[in-house]
């Protein structure tokens, strides 16, 4: 009796120390992920490799490696990051350059995003999103102080930190470098910043940001989400088919495996458009329960952040939280029409391995971070007690 009360009282000590809560959302958003993907990437597969489970197998092989990755950052010490956060700066800018190294970098559909090295093959901005969040908050730790010092405490720290989505956009990866650079504005101002710097370098970046947009030719393209049906079946085509997916879908959905678009008529249905698959085949309803999980999880997030000890601690968790809450409403957004289309993947959802394994490692992160915490608040009690 007593080795069972004991073997339950480590049960409830794991959960609690793993923020059940926050671990069970994780969870849930990659089973759907799992489950978003079989469906969704079928018909594809089978037109393109005559084997239905391509893309599937290529998911949960790279949720396989996603375990080894959960396990690492779950564990490994974070001060460490934190301290040589110079060199993770450095590593972000070479990696960004990789690309552009011929040999090296891959090309594809006019952009130069991939590295293939062997039987190495990803995206640079993908790992770098994890370690611009921790440069930031480490250079943020340090200023904080003087954040409020125009040149020396704001200037200076947030242009070294918007390096890396400048960087980005000449890819060009135009919707990850706003992402980001939005990111790096929220974090200054969780941190303190003044609101009248924050929006004065916005006023002074957002000129230079359009020029790049004009000369990529990425505003016409991009916006035709004004008016779709202008081109039905050039820059329309994909969003008319989002939109005849929902339609499919209403509120309950044709059930789990019947979508029609995925067949041939929706482009990427299992990663920029896995959403409308989804809606189509789960409905409204069910569409609305994955927005849920994930408000949850930014909710949970934005939790274990309040109780960091450290500035650098919370806003790497605040970083990581609104990372994915923001690539999460805009592939939302962008498959309802009403924000330019980007190619962004859902997190956790959307078929995509770099994507997907960073995704993992900012969550064993944050739970890291949370388990620490409670470890501290664990010692002071029983402190407390042994002096009581």
């Amino acid at each position: 009796m007593a080795e069972g009360k004991g073997n339950l009282s480590f049960l409830k000590t794991l959960f609690r120390n793993m923020q059940i809560n926050y671990l069970l959302t994780f969870l849930f958003l990659i089973a759907a992920g799992v489950v978003a993907v079989y469906s969704s990437s079928s018909y594809i597969a089978f037109r393109l490799t005559h084997d239905y489970n391509f893309f599937f197998k290529r998911h949960l092989e790279g949720l396989f490696l996603g375990v080894f990755i959960f396990i690492f950052f779950y564990r490994f010490n974070i001060d460490i990051f934190i301290k040589h956060y110079k060199k993770i700066w450095l590593f972000s800018i070479i990696l960004l350059l990789l690309p552009f190294i011929p040999g090296v970098g891959l090309e594809l559909l006019g952009s130069k995003r991939w590295v293939h090295m062997g039987f190495l093959r990803f995206q640079p901005s993908e790992i770098v999103k994890y370690a611009l969040v921790i440069y930031t908050a480490a250079i943020l730790g340090r200023v904080y102080v003087n954040l409020g010092n125009f040149k020396n405490g704001f200037l200076i720290p947030i242009l070294t930190c918007l390096v890396v989505p400048v960087l980005v956009v000449i890819e060009p990866d135009v919707s990850t470098a706003s992402n980001l650079s939005f990111l790096i504005f929220i974090l200054f101002f969780l941190s303190g910043a003044r609101i009248l710097h924050l929006l004065s370098l916005f006023s002074l970046g957002l000129p230079v940001f359009v020029f790049l947009l004009l000369t990529k030719g990425y505003l016409s393209r991009r916006f035709s989400f004004l008016s779709p049906f202008e081109d039905p079946y050039g820059q329309g085509y994909h969003l008319i088919q989002s939109f005849i997916a929902f339609k499919n879908g209403g509120v309950f959905g044709m059930g789990a495996g019947a979508s029609i678009q995925k067949i041939s008529s929706l482009p990427e249905a299992y990663t920029d458009f896995i959403y409308s698959i989804i809606v189509e085949e789960v409905g409204a309803l069910g569409g609305s329960i994955l927005i849920l999980a994930f408000m949850f999880l930014l909710y949970q997030g934005f939790l274990i952040a309040r109780k960091q000890v450290s500035l650098e601690k919370k806003i790497i968790v605040y970083g990581f939280s609104t990372l994915i809450a923001i690539e999460q409403c805009v592939h939302i957004l962008v498959v309802m029409g009403l924000m330019p289309t980007t190619g962004l993947p859902l997190p956790f959802i959307s078929y995509g391995r770099s994507a997907m394994l960073v995704d993992i490692a900012m969550i064993a992160t944050i739970l890291n971070l949370a388990r620490k915490v409670e470890e501290n608040e664990v010692s002071q009690k029983r402190g407390t007690r042994a002096r009581g």
